[in-house]
């Protein structure tokens, strides 16, 4: 692929962070929406891709002796490399999302009120198990309060009734879980698919 071309790309994707950060602290919800930013990040993938592709058509075609000679190789190594290309399968678009997750785990921290204590924000790693059952989440949330993620049934299910804590050991958040307390979070969810399909 060509250098420029890639140069271009990397700059696009960091203009990206860029906005998203800017977006985390001086933009409302709508503006904030990560997945309009995955979108994009995907539409770059796709687009060095077919960078890639054309760019070995074009090494393949570069043999002809005549223009309709370059057309037809060409027009049939691009049909040889048409295979389906998933974008959320590339390297970058994990990267990607992964240091969006990141950013949009450090803004969640730094958001909370100042008489939280900097205690209950200790989730650097990401935890891939439910706390309750001990297996691994398929439908998380998280708790605003203290930022612990949960398998949503289960968590659900621990809070029937009131009177529950967050159950992650060590957790600093004394109050008790209300329905309220949970909300999704659309970047942890995509971040432990891509976890889990790494595992796999």
């Amino acid at each position: 692929m060509d250098a420029q071309l890639e140069a271009e790309l990397e700059n696009a994707r960091q203009c990206l962070f860029d906005t998203y950060n800017i977006a985390l602290t001086y933009g409302d919800s709508d503006t904030q929406e990560a997945q309009r930013f995955l979108d994009l990040a995907a539409r770059l993938c796709e687009i060095k891709n077919d960078a890639i592709r054309n760019a070995e058509a074009v090494e393949v075609a570069k043999e002809a002796r005549t223009l309709g000679e370059f057309e037809e190789k060409y027009r049939t190594a691009l049909e040889k490399q048409n295979q389906p290309f998933n974008a959320k399968k590339t390297a970058d678009y994990r990267n990607f999302s992964a240091s969006l997750a990141r950013m949009h785990e450090e803004y969640s921290a730094n958001a909370n009120d100042a008489s939280t204590n900097d205690d209950m924000m200790i989730e650097e790693q990401i935890c891939i198990k439910d706390p309750l059952t001990k297996l691994t989440m398929q439908n998380p949330v998280k708790n605003r309060k203290c930022g612990h993620h949960y398998e949503k049934s289960s968590i659900m299910n621990h809070i029937n009734g009131g009177g529950q804590r967050c159950p992650v050991v060590g957790c600093a958040n004394k109050s008790c879980i209300t329905n309220a307390d949970l909300v999704d979070d659309p970047l942890f969810k995509i971040h432990l698919q891509n976890i889990i399909e790494d595992q796999n």
